[in-house]
């Protein structure tokens, strides 16, 4: 295999995942005034009075420990930059199974911010957020079984990784799996 094979299917891990935004205010205002709107106002009937359902019991899945660790280490809204405590909450966010916590874990263990450069942590991190079908996660996790960073490589490994996140849309895997398939031994691949 050539050094320029290795290069189209092993990019460096992707930059962190952004939070998700909330849909404007206004979009959201615009579709709920239109949906309650009546038509005329013959449709206008009255309906009986209902119980409200209860309150459903929210579930700490880590998302404010997240949102925090990204501001730290983005150096959001004045805060510095700061890299150990990110991943302090990261860790936190983590133990409760936040996914694209574990993931940006990963990155960080893999880049060395923070704490000392460790391919085995990064692969703990991204094996952790690939089990809950992070496509960014699989693709890297793919990525060190191919390079033999961190974990032992293993062709196969690194091929079921990158077709998981392939599967779920993620445009490098999808390039990164259709270069494999060309350059890896048939054998390999019959064993997906």
């Amino acid at each position: 295999m050539t050094d320029a094979d290795r290069k189209t299917v092993a990019p460096e891990p992707v930059a962190m995942a952004e939070p998700e935004t909330a849909a404007p205010a206004k979009a959201v205002a615009e579709k709920t005034v239109a949906a309650v709107q009546p038509q005329s106002k013959a449709a206008i009937v009255p309906k009986p009075m209902r119980k409200p359902p209860p309150p459903t019991p929210k579930t700490d899945n880590g998302s404010e420990e997240h949102k925090k660790g990204l501001t730290y280490y983005k150096g959001i809204g004045g805060v510095a930059k700061n890299f150990k405590t990110a991943a302090t909450w990261f860790r936190q966010s983590s133990a409760k199974g936040n996914a694209a916590s574990q993931y940006n874990l990963g990155i960080m263990a893999y880049l060395g911010q923070g704490e000392p450069q460790s391919f085995e942590q990064a692969a703990k991190w991204f094996q952790q957020a690939a089990n809950q079908d992070h496509a960014l996660a699989q693709y890297n996790l793919g990525f060190l079984f191919y390079e033999g960073k961190g974990v032992e490589k293993d062709d196969l490994q690194a091929f079921m990784w990158i077709d998981r996140a392939a599967r779920l849309g993620d445009e490098k895997a999808i390039k990164a799996r259709d270069t494999l398939e060309k350059i890896l031994p048939k054998d390999i691949l019959k064993g997906k």
